[in-house]
């Protein structure tokens, strides 16, 4: 279980903030649960969850000493107007600081990246054929392309190919944020990328595999540009 712990005074930042966290958990697998605090109510430091706390740093500056007297291990993502005057808190670990205003879901989205990285949680594709239940880490995937000969799609790790009979846009849906198209037939996992070669159009992964499956029209998508 995940417990993302939301502390705000302020009800359009909560609503916000939920949303957010919503949107993020759709692609992931995990049990979790939203704890709506004000920065009055008190903290019950439950040992059993996963916790990830978002505060508000115009309603509660002083929560993150409270927070660290009981918990070190905890990512705390603070929230501000005036992101310069958090620094001091930085000795508290706390993971970033970021404003309230500009970008808000997308730094977020990193951010729970960065938290399901640091307490080693790990998520993973599930599928079934005949009856019988898999899953694959998604840290595992290299890529996933379409097989045109038995009409499925075929995922690939380093060590084995599983061929899915789920088409290759379902399951582009079905994946995290960091699984995008380079090639009308082919998905990446932009996490194991190490070389996009677009003069060869090769992309090379960090294990040195590589796939010549890259197309200049997916270019934003890959490398932002």
């Amino acid at each position: 279980m995940i417990s993302f712990i939301i502390i705000s005074d302020d009800k359009k930042c909560i609503l916000k903030i939920n949303n957010i966290v919503l949107s993020y958990m759709m692609k992931n697998d995990f049990e979790f649960n939203i704890v709506k605090l004000k920065s009055n109510d008190k903290l019950v430091f439950n040992n059993d969850n996963n916790k990830i706390y978002i505060i508000d740093y115009d309603s509660a500056s002083m929560l993150p000493r409270d927070i660290r007297l009981s918990d070190w291990k905890s990512p705390i993502i603070m929230l501000a107007n005036d992101t310069d005057k958090v620094k001091t808190l930085k000795r508290l670990q706390i993971l970033d600081i970021i404003n309230k205003n500009e970008r808000l879901n997308i730094n977020l989205y990193e951010l729970f990246d960065i938290c399901f990285r640091q307490l080693n949680i790990r998520s993973s594709f599930k599928y079934k054929i005949n009856k019988n239940n898999y899953s694959i880490y998604y840290d595992n995937i290299l890529y996933i392309y379409k097989d045109t000969v038995e009409r499925k799609s075929v995922l690939v790790t380093e060590n084995n190919e599983y061929k899915i009979s789920i088409s290759l846009s379902k399951m582009h849906k079905m994946l995290p944020r960091n699984f995008v198209y380079s090639h009308k037939s082919c998905i990446v996992n932009l996490d194991r990328i190490a070389i996009f070669d677009w003069c060869s159009y090769k992309i090379v992964f960090d294990n040195g595999k590589y796939i010549e499956l890259l197309t200049k029209s997916h270019k934003q998508e890959l490398v932002g540009e």
